[in-house]
């Protein structure tokens, strides 16, 4: 076997090259196209631990005059972007209290930009994007996370990546409108479970306890499912017969009850289709911004469309980009010569 110092350098080295980089100690700047992570600064080790299960994540729309501009540029400070993109959380983690923490204090941060300001009213003018891929976990944490995202100044849109199982369900169920699943994606909707800690002995009362605890949370649980709000069958809902749609609405009550209370089923888009659980499938970006979707932008009241009514506005944005980029360059070498005299 191999030894001697040069063997134990190696070694450490090896060690070393493993082992996580310290935290920065001050936050990354927000760019179109690149993972940013709006965290407390400095970072805590857990914090750490959630920069690659929570972030977000801003890319150009396909209809960004920006982008495509005679000066566009794809690399772009997300604050000179004039709100051209889709701001995503990208949610790839169970729940518990760190990522509920970690997916409120990026809400909390989307929810300061891309506002139009029209008179004396901020008016919101796009939707949050939230990537669900999450086992599940802590029930009380997910409905904290429902809470969050259903009072979010812009309407957060979930679509499940993956998988989105158990108390994940509950953020996906807090928008009425839109709910949507990738191709292949799954939504599992189950009985509640709660385990013991190792060695630990309950008594009788115990498990009666446990046992009644659990079923008030099992009751608050379902109002999630029962109270959503379904689309028909048909889009016609005066062709609907009344005794139709209250048959309708007892097989959907008896089918989350039996999901509820039985084994772990998983559902396909097709099924949670067909439940109204999930209401589209996402597909692409481009067909979530047409007239009439979730992602249609309005600006300044004028609808994208019109080309003639923005023709100028790329060569402004342009120019305005170029001032910026001289003001901080010059700054960076007033701060080097800085540097350099106290040297």
């Amino acid at each position: 076997m191999q030894g001697g110092p040069a063997f134990d350098e190696a070694q450490m080295r090896f060690k070393q090259s493993m082992q996580m980089p310290p935290p920065p100690l001050k936050a990354m700047q927000h760019v179109v196209g690149q993972i940013y992570h709006h965290y407390d600064f400095p970072l805590t080790e857990e914090d750490m631990l959630l920069r690659d299960q929570v972030y977000i994540l801003s890319i150009w729309r396909t209809d960004s005059k920006i982008r495509y501009g005679e000066h566009g540029r794809n690399r772009l400070l997300r604050k000179y972007s004039q709100n051209e993109v889709h701001d995503i959380i990208k949610f790839h983690a169970p729940i518990d209290v760190k990522s509920a923490k970690a997916l409120n204090q990026h809400l909390q941060y989307l929810n300061s930009i891309d506002y139009a300001i029209t008179g004396t009213e901020n008016k919101w003018i796009q939707p949050i994007w939230l990537e669900i891929m999450s086992p599940g976990g802590s029930v009380p944490s997910g409905i904290e996370m429902r809470s969050a995202v259903s009072s979010s100044r812009r309407p957060v849109i979930p679509i499940i990546s993956g998988m989105c199982a158990s108390a994940a369900t509950f953020m996906f169920t807090a928008n009425q409108k839109h709910r949507l699943m990738q191709e292949a994606s799954i939504l599992l909707i189950h009985q509640m479970s709660r385990g013991t800690e190792p060695g630990k002995v309950l008594k009788k009362v115990d498990w009666e306890t446990e046992t009644s605890n659990m079923e008030t949370w099992e009751k608050q649980i379902e109002k999630f499912y029962l109270d959503l709000k379904r689309p028909t069958i048909t889009t016609d809902l005066e062709a609907y017969h009344p005794d139709e749609l209250e048959r309708d609405k007892e097989l959907y009550t008896a089918e989350i009850k039996k999901l509820m209370q039985g084994k772990d089923v998983y559902m396909d888009p097709e099924v949670a289709l067909s439940w109204g659980l999930c209401t589209n499938m996402f597909k692409t970006w481009g067909d979530l911004e047409g007239e009439g979707q979730p992602g249609h932008y309005v600006r300044d009241g004028v609808k994208r469309q019109d080309e003639d009514a923005i023709a100028g506005y790329p060569r402004q944005l342009a120019e305005q980009i170029l001032r910026q980029v001289k003001a901080e360059e010059l700054l960076r070498v007033q701060q080097r010569s800085q540097w350099t005299n106290e040297e």
